[in-house]
């Protein structure tokens, strides 16, 4: 009976052993996929992956991409990101969608295609938008709507005139013209 329990732990210890083995195995091929995929991404390369790739890929395949100007793949590519990515992730697809948006919107703009690019700048509005919905502090996404509203302004900033004071609003005191507080 002793040998018996003592072949017992021996199968236990090699069957743990097997186990931590085919573990190791398994992550030493994880990460030599993960290093093939940061080289790729750093060379550029990354754009001739195919197949159900992680967001993160596809994001970096979406740079890449909007370097050669397909606008369109770029775009397609950041919406699967936000759909499928995480919280910052989403958050720097949408931001990017914008920008490809507003360049677009811009370069059609400067070609005298004014009315093609109201679409292009509205949806770059809308991109900006959502990330400042989602993170309110993110001034690269409040700088560049600013931009775009410069560009092309909202139709109710157009019918307020902008920023003026109605007519027949009350003033603090420091604001009125003309009143003196007797001081010197």
């Amino acid at each position: 009976m002793g040998m018996n329990r003592k072949r017992r732990r021996e199968l236990w210890l090699g069957a743990i052993a097997l186990v931590l083995v085919a573990l190791t195995a398994y992550d030493l091929r994880q990460l030599a996929q993960l290093t093939r995929w940061n080289r790729a991404m750093a060379d550029g390369s990354v754009v001739a992956f195919t197949g159900q790739l992680p967001p993160a890929l596809l994001f970096a395949q979406a740079y890449h991409l909007r370097e050669r100007s397909d606008y369109q793949t770029v775009l397609g590519l950041y919406k699967r990101v936000e759909l499928a990515g995480d919280g910052a992730l989403r958050a720097a697809a949408t931001y990017n969608s914008g920008n490809v948006y507003f360049r677009e919107g811009l370069a059609m703009h400067d070609a005298d295609n004014g009315q093609q690019a109201v679409p292009l700048l509205e949806l770059a509005k809308g991109s900006y938008r959502q990330v400042l919905r989602d993170d309110p502090a993110n001034w690269d996404a409040r700088y560049n709507l600013e931009r775009v509203l410069r560009q092309r302004p909202d139709p109710e900033d157009l019918d307020s005139g902008g920023l003026d004071a109605p007519q027949q609003a009350e003033r603090a005191v420091t604001t009125m013209r003309g009143f003196s507080l007797g001081l010197p």
